[in-house]
């Protein structure tokens, strides 16, 4: 990472986006028979890294044939590629899948959900095959309204400076409203939480709670991260700068936790079932996050000819074809929708 480029980079991209760098590319191939048998082949391609993250990936124990294969780098300075490949054959009139997450992972919900559906209609004209797939919203907007609300112009215009002309008091400017991001985007999850483990709850004794977790935040003095971020490489600045977040989070929560028992009243048992809320709440966030750095490509055969869809494109073969990323079902559900027709009776 350049330079000039560390606070707008690591802020924007690394943090308030996601955790690491890189995009992974999801290929689905399609097959409708006329006999209503769907064949779903996945393909999933990037960086090793890439594929540590927190939504499921198709499995043998959803159901899947999957295979892994590793793609040398065409270059020295290029890393490997890893290639996930999973296969899976419905019959006539069976369920199509809404999730990879295998059928008994509690967490089932968190991830990301779309179901699909095949429906075959009898007409005088022909056979009509409707298929239809929702990609369920996932929530974004509240965590994004904190980021445009705390980097409004201002901050922007200092954060477009080159890094060398940036001075101590504009970087510390940029930690400060990165580490207020942090804190209420937390606060965010851990109201949610709250409820869950205590529903009913007077709200005084959360703003009590709320309260003490942003006094801990705001009491950070931020300079100390400037100075030791001076003249140091961007690579150990990154580092440097992720290891501070993450013990100021660290200490805020030991803070939250101690002021849901002796502000909040928590029993041991709430305490428990708030740090399950809270992990749950994180895990669906950051997965919303890590779609936003996918690329999704899906790929329809039907049998027939195709009436009308909402595809990007039709290719010459006849294959109906959707390009997007995650930020198309971000607070609202997107949807693929194709139907052809098969003439006669």
């Amino acid at each position: 990472m350049k330079a000039n480029n560390f606070y707008r980079g690591f802020l924007f991209t690394s943090l308030l986006l996601a955790s690491g760098l890189g995009c992974l590319e999801r290929s689905e191939e399609i097959a409708v028979s006329e006999t209503g048998e769907v064949t779903i082949e996945l393909s999933y391609k990037g960086s090793p890294k890439d594929f540590e993250i927190e939504d499921a990936l198709p499995s043998e124990s959803g159901g899947w044939r999957v295979s892994r294969e590793t793609v040398p780098a065409a270059n020295a300075d290029e890393e490997d590629k890893l290639v996930l490949s999973a296969t899976r054959s419905f019959a006539p009139g069976a369920s199509l899948p809404e999730t990879f997450g295998a059928p008994d992972d509690p967490d089932a919900d968190v991830y990301l959900r779309f179901p699909t559906t095949l429906t075959i209609e009898q007409r005088a004209d022909g056979k009509y095959y409707h298929f239809r797939r929702d990609y369920e919203p996932r929530e974004w907007a509240l965590l994004e309204m904190w980021r445009e609300t705390l980097f409004d112009k201002e901050l922007k215009d200092i954060l477009a400076k080159p890094q060398e002309q940036l001075t101590f008091d504009e970087q510390v400017k940029i930690i400060r409203a990165f580490v207020e991001l942090t804190a209420r985007q937390h606060l965010e999850h851990a109201e949610r939480a709250f409820l869950a483990a205590a529903p009913g709850a007077s709200q005084d004794r959360w703003l009590l709670v709320r309260q003490g977790v942003l006094d801990k935040f705001r009491a950070k003095d931020v300079s100390e991260w400037v100075q030791d971020y001076e003249g140091v490489p961007d690579s150990e600045r990154d580092t440097r700068f992720a290891a501070d977040v993450d013990a100021l989070i660290a200490g805020a929560d030991e803070t939250l936790r101690s002021s849901l028992r002796t502000k909040a009243g928590f029993t041991d048992e709430q305490i428990s079932e708030f740090d399950v809320a809270l992990a749950r709440e994180q895990r669906a966030s950051s997965i919303t996050q890590e779609h936003r750095r996918q690329l999704f490509v899906v790929r329809l055969r039907m049998p027939g000819r195709i009436v009308a869809s909402n595809a990007d494109e039709i290719e010459p073969s006849g294959a109906a074809v959707w390009k997007f990323g995650g930020e198309r079902f971000c607070d609202r559900t997107y949807t693929l929708m194709i139907t052809s027709r098969v003439e006669g009776r």
